[in-house]
């Protein structure tokens, strides 16, 4: 074979690996999204009226217990919470799309290169997902609060989240609800309380001197019960508290 022909035969090679590339990038995106919002509509429909009625519930438990102390009860997030259910569904639909797509994709780039006489080369190796461990958390946290913003999910003007800071750390968005913001005030600092709950989280946010990693509060990793004005000594360095068993 003329060295021609070996330079066109490369160059065939390498415009048909970027082509099945791009299929196989298209087709996973396509898949996912496609999912996704199918999956979105499904469960919004099926959880408005459930979680009218639960708003109501929160607000008159909220009413009556004020008048006897400063302590604002957080609603657990579950899946009865219209925000948390489009979440999750976008997140599912989405990543059951994208896996689909994937493999279509794969499967087609297989199809080009047998196509054209060409051995396919060998499958991609997924990077694995950190690794899961189920433990005990409990502790506090002090942070700041930066804004109150609406999740943009059940509206577009009703502050139901906060944007928060820890000491020397970058904002966190909490979501909350509108009962829990309308008692927040912008600029002032509170101690935010994480019951004893058992949670699966990635051991990678486990330390190894039995406290919780910081990231674990923008992954959402466990639950907060209430809040409160901050004592003496939970400032500053002292910010987190979160620990695990």
């Amino acid at each position: 074979m003329s060295k021609k022909s070996i330079a066109v035969s490369a160059a065939l090679c390498a415009a048909t690996g970027i082509l099945s590339g791009f299929v196989l990038f298209t087709m996973g995106r396509a898949r996912g999204f496609e999912a996704a919002e199918s999956s979105i509509a499904a469960e919004t429909t099926t959880t408005e009226s459930t979680t009218t009625t639960e708003t109501t519930t929160t607000e008159s438990t909220t009413e009556s217990t004020t008048t006897t102390t400063t302590e604002a009860t957080i609603p657990p997030m579950n899946d009865d919470d219209t925000a948390a259910v489009v979440q999750k569904s976008y997140k599912t639909g989405y990543n059951e799309g994208y896996n689909k797509g994937l493999q279509e994709g794969a499967e087609a780039q297989i199809r080009i290169y047998e196509g054209q006489g060409i051995t396919p080369p060998p499958p991609q190796q997924h990077v694995q997902t950190a690794a899961k461990r189920t433990v005990t958390v409990s502790g506090s946290f002090t942070v700041t609060v930066r804004a109150l913003i609406p999740d943009y999910v059940t509206d577009y003007t009703t502050p139901r989240a906060a944007v928060v800071t820890l000491n020397q750390g970058e904002p966190v968005v909490l979501r909350l609800n509108d009962t829990v913001c309308s008692k927040l005030t912008v600029g002032q600092t509170y101690t935010f309380l994480v019951t004893e709950q058992s949670v699966s989280m990635d051991a990678s946010l486990l330390n190894s001197d039995g406290t919780v990693s910081r990231d674990a509060l923008a992954k959402r990793s466990f639950h907060l019960s209430n809040f409160r004005a901050p004592e003496e000594g939970e400032t500053g360095s002292n910010c987190w508290r979160v620990k695990y068993q």
